[in-house]
């Protein structure tokens, strides 16, 4: 599906036509309820928009966090959006219902295990250091902004980098460390 067809697809759905109430949760456990299928399909309309032209240059070599968000993520937001077109098109009432609960089950509650909401301050951050680094930079900055009081190991330079961008990026002052 292109994205054209998931705007239009988007654009098509009516805001109270099918009550479907979920949630989303990304990778820094920032929970977003939807209470239809419009408000669920036109938020990931957007961040699949703002993910696949943020990561248009990311390899899909490695096995970085913003790598499985591209391949992976990406991917299974695109399922769901051609399934519950289909599924729109096809079914009425519970049988409608019941395709988009497996739907979101099988393609989109599990995002949050790499999906980042895109207007999280921590996105551009990433991206930049994804740009200035490597993915293992981009993970050890994610992980200790996920979790900032587990203790984190150094024993390569790429983790002491991830751990100043993590200072800097919560206004501590680094020059001190140094």
């Amino acid at each position: 599906m292109t994205l054209d067809e998931m705007n239009e697809f988007a654009g098509s759905l009516k805001k109270d036509d099918v009550k479907y109430s979920t949630s989303l949760t990304d990778f820094f456990d920032k929970k977003t309820e939807f209470s239809t299928l419009a408000e669920l399909v036109s938020f990931l309309v957007v961040e699949y928009s703002f993910w696949s032209v943020a990561l248009s240059e990311v390899s899909n070599q490695n096995n970085g966090h913003l790598s499985r968000i591209k391949n992976e993520t990406l991917v299974n937001i695109d399922r769901f959006l051609q399934g519950a077109k289909q599924a729109i098109s096809s079914h009425k009432d519970q049988a409608l219902i019941s395709q988009l609960q497996n739907l979101y089950r099988n393609n989109i509650q599990s995002l949050g295990s790499d999906w980042i909401e895109s207007t999280n301050p921590a996105v551009d951050k990433a991206l930049n250091l994804n740009e200035r680094h490597n993915y293992t930079v981009v993970d050890t900055f994610l992980v200790i902004l996920k979790n900032p009081n587990q203790n984190h190991s150094i024993h390569h330079p790429n983790p002491m980098i991830a751990f100043f961008e993590y200072y800097k990026f919560k206004g501590y002052d680094t020059d001190g460390i140094v």
